[in-house]
């Protein structure tokens, strides 16, 4: 039987004090075909887009590893009223297609 231990905290970083980014490595094959390490960093294009990028010789290289998650997510509009349907109408107006009515919305 275990016994009961409280989990461990991580002890909280001081102000003003910058956290170090971890030392990330790719594996790849070398001219000679060794097995070597290359220093590889996270990088976001259009604040969006999360690569890790390398440089092997003379070339680089990114991977793509996926979205990010956005910095300040949309909140809903309150006089919205929960209507979807209604922005939309008014999005679609507003880009110069008319709104004739004539289609049934959706339930």
């Amino acid at each position: 039987m275990k016994p009961n231990k409280a989990p461990l905290r991580q002890v909280p970083a001081k102000r003003g004090v910058q956290a170090v980014p971890p030392d990330i490595y790719v594996r790849s094959l070398s001219t000679l075909g060794e097995i070597v390490y290359r220093r590889a960093t996270i990088r976001v294009h259009r604040d969006v887009y999360r690569y890790l990028h390398w440089r092997d010789g003379e070339r680089w290289h990114d991977f793509y590893l996926g979205k990010v998650a956005p910095k300040y997510p949309t909140l809903p509009d309150p006089r919205a009223g929960g209507q979807l349907a209604g922005r939309r109408r008014q999005a679609r107006a507003g880009r110069g297609v008319q709104n004739t009515g004539s289609v049934r919305p959706r339930r």
